[in-house]
């Protein structure tokens, strides 16, 4: 009966210590999967600024855009007045040349 008691005891202790062993397995996986949840946590923080950054250099890019078509216009704008302002002057030069019978 005591060597019956003993195998008794023996066979719990070797359970729980295989179950402490499963135990200290699954704690370990639950930290690798934590550890994964962080690095996963700070690439996510990490793109968040990214996108913010690139959306205010989106918006920049747009509003510089905006600006380069307006000056371009702008530029249209007074090419057009030269050219006009040219062909005046030329037809006023014509015109002086003629009066006074000057080669032009």
């Amino acid at each position: 009966m005591f060597l019956h008691h003993e195998k008794v005891v023996w066979d719990r202790l070797a359970e729980e210590k295989w179950r402490r062993e499963e135990l200290e397995a699954q704690l370990a996986a639950a930290r690798q999967e934590v550890a994964e949840l962080t690095r996963i946590r700070q690439v996510l923080a990490d793109l968040r600024i990214k996108e913010a950054e690139a959306r205010v250099d989106a918006q920049e890019a747009g509003e510089k855009l905006v600006a380069l078509l307006e000056r371009t216009h702008m530029d249209e704008v007074e090419g057009e007045w030269l050219w006009t302002e040219l062909d005046d002057l030329l037809e006023t030069i014509e015109g002086f040349c003629m009066e006074h019978n000057l080669a032009y």
